[in-house]
């Protein structure tokens, strides 16, 4: 699994304190490139996951050379609870030791550190697997910049998991919309709908779950409560406040604006 990600840093605003979002999902002005597979996909979501489930651990600091990590250790059956897993399904338990293992086969992500983002790192340099009966423990090491990151905003918990393939695409494209820095950001409403080759009925299901995503955005405060549509003609629509299945089918873009305060 080859991720290419950029971080930017800014400052996290005065509501989205990390202590007290330890059940939200993490995520930052991030940039995904080359996730073209539903697997790459999941992998991905995967890993935006564990990066929030690892800040619920205790951890103990240790350095290699002059780089510090934070060593933790947890059961694996704890980290699928957390995405809201079923800890009793030998399957899930096989995917997400897989999942876990692969770690170290990431190439590292950063490739500059300056006061303004941070891009070479090897995120995950050590880890080790503990099996004792049908218990599964990692220990694991990850860079402590990653680990004490402020991420500038918290989706809610119900982000944490996804119900079926349509609403992880959904979250994905959520997460990548929200990656600009500027407070203005848009949803590629045409693009992401025409990708689904489905029945009406089932992109109306999609449709559905894209404005119930967009109304618990809302609920937690962390968009402000318009939009913008503009349609597939290139004219302006007026700022709305509610979304609808007809609205989102005439539509080329959707224009939100995250809250800074």
């Amino acid at each position: 699994m080859i991720l290419a990600i950029q971080i930017g840093l800014r400052k996290i605003v005065s509501n989205q304190k990390s202590e007290t979002n330890l059940n939200s999902l993490v995520s930052s002005y991030l940039r995904k490139d080359s996730l073209d597979s539903f697997v790459q996909k999941k992998q991905f979501f995967k890993l935006i996951q564990l990066l929030s489930f690892i800040r619920t651990l205790e951890y103990s600091r240790q350095f290699i050379d002059d780089q510090a990590y934070c060593v933790m250790e947890f059961a694996v059956m704890d980290f699928i609870s957390f995405t809201g897993g079923n800890t009793k399904s030998t399957y899930q338990r096989t995917k997400a030791l897989e999942f876990l293992t692969s770690l170290q086969d990431l190439k590292p992500l950063i490739q500059k550190f300056s006061n303004n983002e941070f891009r070479r790192s090897v995120m995950f340099p050590y880890l080790k697997v503990k099996k004792q009966n049908r218990r599964c423990t990692i220990i694991m090491a990850i860079g402590e910049e990653f680990y004490f990151y402020q991420y500038p905003f918290f989706f809610p918990n119900s982000f944490l998991i996804y119900k079926n393939k349509y609403d992880l695409e959904i979250k994905l494209q959520l997460i990548e919309s929200f990656s600009p820095v500027e407070l203005e950001k848009r949803f590629p409403v045409k693009k992401f709908l025409n990708q689904f080759s489905v029945s009406n009925k089932d992109l109306t299901k999609i449709k559905k779950q894209l404005i119930d995503s967009f109304l618990i955005l809302k609920d937690s405060e962390l968009i402000e409560n318009e939009f913008i549509l503009t349609s597939k003609n290139g004219s302006l629509n007026r700022e709305i406040a509610d979304l609808s299945s007809g609205l989102l089918s005439r539509s080329e873009s959707l224009y939100f604006w995250e809250k800074n305060s």
